[in-house]
């Protein structure tokens, strides 16, 4: 029921995409959730997902030196690329964002990506490592041969792995940063940070 491009005919002859669910099901466990369905026949189906979000802090709640702190202050206005040859991955990047007061470009792949660089103003960018036509370490270095300022532009690795060592690869690189998939919001927010302030 949560594959991807299953198809079936309903009584009116209208075929269904078969994206729906597998949809859903991609977002919810991009964000460490779970989702089922429970279903009876002659009475209908409950779909029900779950998602574990950190609870926030209120403004109001926190001291004047924690809200100061507040990493999300400090992305306030940037301009975020992310490059990435899977679509459901940059909705889900475009959806999380949407809520930051940023502003969002994205590509799926490095080329595209270096073009946008050369004619938008870009903070950051985030990029997949395994794309066609061009890579993340193709993109890395045609970035870093750019003229100044560009070629100092932070780049932050989107990995599925989080390893120490890993993390000490893609640094040595001259990757800026690293996150991992699923995304998780906080953790986001902290590394884009981090190399702002860098």
């Amino acid at each position: 029921m949560f594959s991807k491009y299953y198809q079936t005919n309903s009584a009116k002859g209208k075929t269904g995409t078969g994206l729906g669910l597998y949809i859903c099901k991609q977002f919810v466990n991009l964000q460490n959730g779970k989702i089922s369905v429970k279903s009876i026949e002659g009475e209908g189906s409950t779909f029900s997902f779950f998602i574990p979000y950190v609870k926030s802090v209120k403004p109001g709640q926190g001291g004047q030196e924690e809200r100061a702190e507040d990493p999300l202050s400090l992305l306030n206005g940037i301009s975020i690329l992310a490059v990435d040859d899977n679509e459901l991955n940059l909705k889900f990047l475009k959806m999380m964002t949407s809520q930051w007061n940023v502003t969002f470009h994205q590509a799926t792949n490095g080329q595209e990506a270096l073009k946008i660089i050369n004619e938008q103003v870009v903070t950051v960018v985030l990029t997949d490592i395994h794309m066609p036509e061009m890579d993340g370490h193709e993109l890395m270095k045609a970035i870093r041969e750019l003229k100044e300022p560009l070629n100092r532009l932070p780049v932050i690795v989107i990995s599925g792995g989080t390893e120490p060592s890993e993390i000490k690869t893609f640094l040595q690189k001259g990757f800026s940063g690293l996150v991992s998939k699923p995304f998780v919001e906080k953790e986001l927010i902290e590394q884009i940070a981090k190399v702002i302030k860098a």
